[in-house]
């Protein structure tokens, strides 16, 4: 068997294999034996029939086609050893001869392991966001946890204004066809920011039991095309209006929503909240620029099947998300009426700036030399199961003893060290969570 590398571009070698007649022939003689005993032949028993009356029947290209399972798998196997190479996924094959008392000759078209260069990481500079926390952010807090406490109560004599809710009798056109015979209740929020339903703002003024149209042309790109580009009428008629009634802000309202002495506590912890959420915020803000710039300078190539592979795992990642909000991929796809295809072309983007992350953050682990130990690895799976509730602590015990979960988690670990290290040099030290980067 000879093997020769005849291209390699794009994370992908094309292997050009040569395998002798003898050992083609003997691929055949195997290949005999599984087909006579599937194929049925007029005047033999099943696995009875001769080698020249089985090829009279099923000729012999199929039998020589029949022989490539048992030949063609070991003599690529050979082949990438032989060229050493190493396989990122399945190749794909292409006979280029075939045929009885001839060598065997096939081209395999290999994707092979990505390779990275990494670029000079420590040139990395990169401007961090401010994170700090005003009073008048602390304030506005305070009044949007009053207002959740807030309660609705009926209110007379007034008409309705920004702010309010009303129960509604609503009758629907579509292009001036009636949509049913009676009004349906509907329970309308007029808003400054989010009217609920959208129209529901252009009932300000109106009291309770006057009338009014609302025309609202629907959108041509609406997602339910036989909708799209029609025009909705609604006819309204105010039952009762309701405003909200907000609560006094004192040290009952601190103890009302949690275990606060005072209201002075409850600012203390909304500013604590806050400033963890900025610096989050300003960190993810902060490390995607700098790995961006990373990617930037370093030369990477990867085989195109690893988009694929990720964007399956992007699927799967949705699928879980959307059942543990109640809903599935399914549900989401038809709702915005998208095909799987379509959003995988949407995703591929994100799917590819996700490899390429990975690869530079793999390789600056390899590079910084990082590494884990054996405490560091402990004390994480530790913080794990303490963090979980208590009925379900031993469970999740049992499960950060597998060894998949540990080399999960010792992955990802060594991930935020290389982000630490990346977090050091571009400026961004607030931001490093381990103490030591390597």
């Amino acid at each position: 068997m000879t093997a020769v590398i005849e291209s390699t571009e794009n994370s992908q070698v094309t292997l050009k294999v040569e395998v002798e007649p003898e050992r083609l022939a003997k691929a055949t003689d195997r290949a005999y034996q599984r087909l006579v005993q599937r194929v049925s032949i007029p005047g033999f028993r099943k696995g009875k029939a001769p080698r020249r009356i089985l090829e009279r029947t099923v000729g012999v290209d199929t039998l020589y086609r029949e022989a490539l399972d048992f030949v063609m798998p070991a003599a690529y196997e050979e082949a990438v050893k032989e060229s050493n190479i190493v396989p990122y996924a399945r190749p794909e094959f292409e006979v280029v001869q075939l045929e009885p008392e001839k060598a065997l000759v096939f081209k395999a078209v290999v994707p092979v392991q990505p390779t990275v260069k990494l670029g000079d990481y420590r040139s990395i500079r990169v401007e961090a966001g401010s994170f700090g926390v005003t009073e008048e952010d602390v304030d506005k807090a305070l009044q949007d946890v009053r207002a959740s406490h807030g309660q609705w109560v009926p209110v007379e004599g007034r008409p309705l204004h920004i702010g309010d809710q009303a129960a509604l009798d609503v009758l629907t056109s579509l292009d001036g066809r009636q949509l049913s015979e009676s009004p349906r209740e509907i329970v309308a929020e007029l808003g400054t920011d989010a009217p609920l339903p959208s129209w529901a703002n252009a009932l300000a003024g109106l009291s309770v039991g006057e009338e009014k149209d609302i025309v609202e042309p629907i959108p041509d790109d609406y997602r339910d095309a036989s909708l799209a580009g029609k025009t909705a009428t609604y006819h309204v008629v105010v039952k009762s209006i309701k405003q909200r009634e907000l609560p006094d802000l004192d040290d009952e309202l601190a103890r009302t929503v949690g275990d606060y002495d005072d209201l002075e506590a409850l600012k203390q912890d909304l500013r604590k909240r806050l400033e963890a959420q900025r610096k989050s915020d300003a960190k993810e803000t902060f490390e995607s620029e700098v790995v961006d710039k990373l990617v930037e300078i370093s030369e990477i190539e990867f085989p195109a099947v690893m988009v694929d592979h990720e964007l399956d795992h992007m699927l799967q990642e949705a699928e879980s998300s959307f059942r543990r909000q109640g809903f599935s991929l399914e549900m989401f796809l038809r709702g915005s009426r998208k095909s799987v295809d379509e959003l995988r072309g949407e995703w591929h983007p994100r799917a590819v700036r996700r490899i390429k992350s990975g690869l530079v953050l793999n390789e600056l682990i390899e590079a910084e030399k990082l590494e884990l130990s054996e405490g560091e690895l402990d004390g994480e799976l530790t913080r794990m199961v303490e963090g979980t509730s208590a009925e379900r602590r031993e469970s999740v015990r049992k499960l950060v003893e597998s060894p998949k979960v540990r080399e999960s988690v010792v992955h990802e670990l060594l991930l935020r060290k290389a982000m630490d290290v990346l977090d050091r040099a571009a400026g961004g030290s607030q931001f490093v969570e381990l103490e030591e980067s390597r």
